[in-house]
């Protein structure tokens, strides 16, 4: 893939790792081989994935001493009251560490990392084996959590990654950028 890019267009300037599995449970629910296959799968993607990613665009980016890397983590690395989800943000909360950890690493050679952290965004992560009574509830209950009593589309998320790309970001390395619509129940636990 990198190699592809670089062979197109003469470099590599913007990596963006945007892939995710999430598998739904708790510790109780889970059976042992379950959980360990889920996890594991979820360790591969949410985390791995970004390392592999990057780890291939070094090369080019250390080389020419510019790039600008966003990994899209999510709001459940921070918390939220959203059950069913703590192995799921276990592997963004590591990815936003990643992403800190990577921008200490990289910044000598003028490569920033940042990551977005998205609230509940309508994609086919979210409509994927659900009828579209239940994709409406599940849009209907996560915008009333909202400050802006909506959830996220795509282009919400890509105009941030966009900036976060460009050179109007070039002074920003290490952050986790918010885009949430002001979503706040992580703050508090309602049970």
């Amino acid at each position: 893939m990198v190699q592809q890019a670089i062979e197109r267009f003469g470099r590599l300037d913007v990596l963006v790792n945007n892939a995710a599995v999430v598998h739904h449970g708790d510790l109780f629910s889970y059976l042992d081989a379950d959980l360990y296959r889920d996890l594991e799968k979820m360790w591969r993607v949410n985390l791995q994935g970004i390392l592999h990613c990057v780890r291939a665009v070094i090369p080019s980016m250390t080389h020419q001493r510019s790039g600008s890397i966003v990994n899209i983590t999510s709001i459940a690395g921070y918390a939220n009251a959203s059950s069913g989800t703590t192995f799921y943000g276990t592997t963004k909360a590591a990815a936003m560490t990643l992403t800190k950890r990577l921008a200490f690493e990289l910044g000598p050679y003028n490569i920033n990392v940042n990551a977005v952290a998205p609230g509940l965004v309508k994609t086919d992560i979210v409509t994927r084996g659900r009828t579209p009574e239940e994709v409406d509830g599940l849009v209907k209950d996560f915008a009333g959590r909202s400050a802006l009593r909506r959830v996220g589309e795509p282009s919400d998320i890509a105009s941030v990654v966009a900036f976060l790309a460009s050179s109007d970001a070039s002074f920003m390395t290490g952050q986790i950028v918010t885009v949430d619509g002001g979503r706040m129940d992580y703050l508090s636990f309602s049970g």
